[in-house]
């Protein structure tokens, strides 16, 4: 019975571990994880603070995203992360300016079960993979560190290959978030800048820095951060295989 509605965990085979004397953070992914059941009563989320209910809904929203291009993704997966994109875009804000909005709160609820079925099959990626070290070096709570990230994973992605750009767009369009006759760079931006909105809405620090993580702290880590990246249970899913560089340069991103 999950008491967010951002980690999907009531129907995945993941857990997190948090190794606070190594400074690591990495997912232990087993069959054996998944639950029977999983009772969604969006009653036990009206009390979250908003804080919470912002960084998980961004989780949610991350979820989506990534297993919507993972490499193991089929029509299921994708029907499903489509659909929490959208419930995302539309609703999480709501959730967050009003707690007890009860219906706003249920679909929002749902939506973070389904894109836990969706990356449970299809996998996740490298906005999940260098998160985990945001959270384990920084404290970085997961859901803003996915949300920081994502803006810069997904425009990553939709550079190095085609059919990621395609299906972004595609999700974009059945949002609602950009029109049947735009172009798919055009739409996957317009996807982005809505990400952008509602961490502005909500007031989610976008950067380490605005976060409270001093920039040349974080720029000193770079190395240790993408070699955790690298080593984390979540990396092969992504579409595209980075370079280092590739991953420094997402990171560096969010440090300014």
């Amino acid at each position: 019975m999950p008491t967010t509605s951002g980690t999907g965990s009531e129907v995945t085979n993941t857990s997190v571990i948090s190794d606070t004397a190594n400074h690591r953070k990495f997912p232990i992914m087993n069959d054996h994880l998944t639950p029977d059941y999983a009772l969604l009563d969006p009653k036990l989320v009206t009390t979250a603070p908003q804080s919470v209910t912002a960084y998980s809904g961004l989780d949610v929203m991350t979820h989506a995203l990534e297993s919507l291009v993972a490499t193991k993704s089929n029509l299921l997966t994708d029907a499903l992360a489509e659909k929490a994109v959208d419930t995302i875009a539309h609703h999480l804000v709501d959730c967050y300016n009003d707690g007890q909005d009860i219906q706003s709160r249920q679909v929002v609820h749902e939506a973070s079960c389904a894109a836990g079925i969706a990356f449970n099959t299809a996998g996740l990626g490298i906005c999940h993979a260098i998160a985990h070290q945001l959270g384990a070096e920084f404290h970085v709570p997961h859901g803003l560190a996915n949300a920081m990230l994502l803006p810069y994973v997904v425009t990553y992605n939709a550079s190095k290959s085609d059919l990621a750009l395609a299906k972004y767009a595609a999700a974009a369009r059945k949002a609602g978030l950009a029109s049947n006759g735009m172009g798919d760079k055009v739409a996957v931006r317009r996807l982005v800048a809505c990400i952008q909105s509602m961490m502005r809405q909500m007031h989610c620090p976008a950067t380490l820095n605005a976060f409270g993580i001093d920039v040349a702290e974080a720029a000193k880590m770079t190395a240790q951060i993408v070699s955790g990246a690298k080593a984390d249970g979540t990396f092969p899913g992504n579409p595209v295989v980075p370079t280092d560089d590739d991953l420094a340069a997402i990171y560096k991103s969010i440090i300014k």
